[in-house]
């Protein structure tokens, strides 16, 4: 059952939601310098993305429409499941805004402490995925799933295998039998000629 304490606050940024019900007020900062509040939310285990985002949402908004607050989240229960739903979903959102990573959907994970290695099958992506991965690195931050560093790596091997399978059948080629009779476009149909008249 949610606490008296947690049920407040989230009436005082106008979120409602059974997803927190075992959450509890860890702590509550006042900034003087910036007049805002910063509340960290313990939670047992991760939570949906979605409710996530509508919580970050009610809270900017501010405590009774005025009163500037940022939540963190302090989850008790992180694996490497979580953090692989949560990284999905953000690659999702990135590839619709920038449909030229869909290839990076297809990738291999590797957690090491605090460094998350995801393999790709793209030299051309790599390149581009630096300055995008800092914000997924900030971004999974935010959610309360830790601090990590993203490294990319490019399946060379599996690079390599396609290009060689793509060399074997470049070598394939059509022939087309030549005619003796000239066509402007159509197909040759064995047979009597049919005269027009007009």
């Amino acid at each position: 059952m949610m606490s008296d304490e947690v049920k407040r606050f989230f009436s005082s940024i106008n979120f409602s939601s059974e997803s927190f019900l075992d959450a509890s007020i860890e702590k509550v900062k006042l900034n003087k310098a910036t007049e805002s509040f910063e509340v960290i939310l313990k939670i047992p285990s991760v939570l949906n993305k979605n409710e996530i985002d509508k919580l970050f949402l009610c809270a900017e908004k501010g405590i009774n429409g005025s009163k500037k607050c940022h939540i963190l989240l302090n989850y008790e229960q992180i694996n490497e499941e979580d953090i692989k739903k949560y990284l999905n979903l953000l690659v999702d959102e990135l590839v619709s805004i920038r449909p030229s990573f869909a290839p990076l959907k297809d990738y291999k994970l590797e957690l090491n402490n605090h460094d998350l290695t995801l393999t790709i099958y793209s030299r051309l992506l790599k390149s581009e995925l630096n300055r995008e991965f800092k914000k997924i690195e900030n971004k999974l931050k935010n959610y309360g799933l830790g601090d990590y560093k993203i490294n990319v790596l490019v399946d060379e091997a599996n690079i390599k295998s396609l290009n060689e399978i793509i060399e074997e059948n470049k070598d394939i080629s059509y022939k087309s039998e030549n005619k003796d009779d000239k066509m402007v476009f159509g197909f040759h149909r064995d047979g009597e000629i049919t005269q027009l008249n007009n």
